[in-house]
């Protein structure tokens, strides 16, 4: 797990190769969490999950699509964490936290991050498609207050925590090109 938490810090696994870890880091871990919250009484558990779970998909959906159309095994994996969480809400309240795309200080692992260091380092990037995919990052503060509030309140559900701005990965390479150059 080691190895894999390193790979993420760099941005990327190996996939298929180190695709067993991620399945243990994410939904295997999940299992074993909720049956010991269970298990020890715990009233509520939060979840960290990904707005991948959703993928690309460009069509409107609804907390209660059962099938979500991640686009990576990783936000494959992350979904099936998070339905493993709901089925835990007949025995834990259960709150799963999304984080679309963190940024900021100390946030070596994250997209936007990684992005800045390798436009700084002028660095190829690859977008597929004409624009690349649509993100809408947050800020680390932003996100931090809002897991607090998340971790006070006593509410069950699916919540998200993502930027008010939706960019384009190619907006946002561009933006980081004027800033960092």
């Amino acid at each position: 797990i080691d190895e894999l938490l390193a790979a993420r810090a760099y941005g990327a696994f190996d996939f298929p190769d180190q695709a067993g870890q991620v399945y243990e880091l994410t939904v295997a871990a999940t299992f074993r969490m909720l049956e010991a919250a269970r298990r020890n009484g715990v009233k509520r558990v939060l979840v960290a999950s990904t707005g991948d779970v959703l993928g690309s998909n460009e069509r409107p959906g609804s907390e209660d699509d059962i099938l979500y159309m991640p686009s990576s095994f990783y936000g494959a994996a992350k979904s099936c964490s998070e339905l493993l969480t709901r089925s835990y809400g007949t025995a834990l309240t259960t709150a799963v936290l999304r984080f679309y795309h963190p940024y900021g200080p100390g946030g070596q692992p994250f997209l936007v991050n990684r992005l800045v260091r390798l436009v700084a380092e002028g660095r190829e990037i690859r977008i597929e498609g004409k624009d690349g995919i649509t993100l809408n990052p947050v800020w680390v503060a932003d996100l931090a207050r809002g897991v607090r509030l998340a971790i006070e309140s006593s509410k069950a559900g699916i919540f998200h925590f993502a930027g008010s701005e939706t960019l384009s990965l190619r907006e946002l390479l561009e933006l980081i090109g004027t800033i960092v150059h």
